[in-house]
């Protein structure tokens, strides 16, 4: 005969699960209001100049002469800053980085404007195809195209630092992008497929191939400056999928590299994490609407707190955030919240 006393007993250890979550979730991090950019980008003078580079430089593989040729002329035109004034840099990085073809010495091109801790950080392959084609190189001009534009503003002492990257190799040279980057680096927001309009997107990717996630905070401003901009929502992540990832964390967007280095980071494109069929033609009003997507973004991220210094294990559940403990954390306390964290 069943004891019920012993059931009861059973689920003990279920309920008490059960309180410490509940106890853990606290209210999903209110969206800082959306800075106005100072100007737009046009998206057909963004696919003309793309196109112009494709005509200039036919064969992009990682590491190749054409692809070395075409990151010093980024590295020409890519400071966000005066380069006369203190604190604007440009660098070339030489870096060995594993490719589809072998291992390849790679240039990543790395402009920065120093500020008020590490900042923000936007990312762009340069393509990496044999053939170049204006789509691909659509992230590349896009970056070029917002460069002056960060130029022309008069930054204050509380404003972050910006980084600007150009790098080829996709996912298997973030590791080095990442050593890169200036330190502490608080959101880094990677490019993907921009231009090509038959994708299901828009997406805002967060996974990682550390067993953690962007951080919800950096996730919703991006999100909503993106669907703003682009006039389509982008749905978050589900609970089911965070739990997923956390528990196998594969991922084959460039981002997850970041994280994986301890950089907050999420991809944004039309495709996710997917390619893009060969062919796709590129879309002047998508280049334009991420364009001024990316403007949002760093705007709202200059006039706001950090989102965090670290990606992390919080999880989004609707209205609610069920804290994990921390990446790399010694404890249970999070001085983020002050509160004890539930840790999986």
């Amino acid at each position: 005969m069943l004891d019920l006393r012993l059931y009861r007993v059973t689920l003990l250890p279920f309920a008490i699960l059960v309180a410490i979550a509940a106890f853990s979730l606290q209210a999903r991090p209110a969206t800082p209001p959306a800075a106005s950019p100072p100007q737009g980008i046009n998206g057909a003078n963004v696919l003309a100049a793309a196109q112009g580079l494709a005509a200039a430089n036919r064969a992009l593989e990682p590491g190749s002469a054409g692809d070395d040729s075409l990151a010093q002329y980024v590295a020409g035109h890519l400071a966000p800053c005066p380069l006369e004034h203190a604190g604007c840099s440009v660098r070339v990085i030489a870096n060995s980085v594993a490719t589809a073809n072998g291992t390849r010495t790679i240039h990543t091109v790395v402009a920065s404007r120093v500020g008020a801790g590490g900042g923000i950080a936007l990312i762009a392959d340069r393509g990496g195809q044999a053939s170049a084609t204006a789509a691909g190189l659509a992230p590349t001009e896009l970056l070029l195209q917002l460069a002056p534009i960060f130029r022309s503003l008069v930054p204050t002492a509380t404003t972050p630092a910006l980084t600007l990257v150009s790098t080829s190799g996709g996912a298997s040279a973030m590791s080095a992008v990442a050593a890169d980057l200036p330190p502490g680096t608080e959101a880094a927001i990677v490019l993907g497929n921009v231009s090509s309009a038959s994708g299901r997107g828009p997406y805002v990717v967060p996974w990682s191939q550390s067993g953690a996630l962007a951080p919800i905070r950096l996730r919703t401003i991006v999100e909503a400056a993106v669907a703003s901009a682009l006039g389509r929502p982008v749905g978050d992540v589900s609970f089911g999928e965070e739990l997923a990832r956390l528990a196998l964390p594969l991922t084959t967007g460039a981002q997850g590299t970041l994280q994986a280095a301890g950089v907050p980071a999420v991809l944004v494109g039309t495709y996710g994490e997917a390619q893009p069929p060969a062919g796709q033609a590129a879309d002047p009003a998508l280049l334009a609407a991420f364009g001024q997507a990316l403007l949002t973004v760093t705007a709202t991220l200059d006039a706001a707190p950090p989102p965090a210094q670290a990606p992390t294990r919080d999880l989004a559940v609707g209205t609610q955030v069920l804290m994990g403990c921390p990446e790399g954390a010694a404890s249970f306390e999070d001085p983020r919240y002050g509160h004890g964290l539930l840790t999986y």
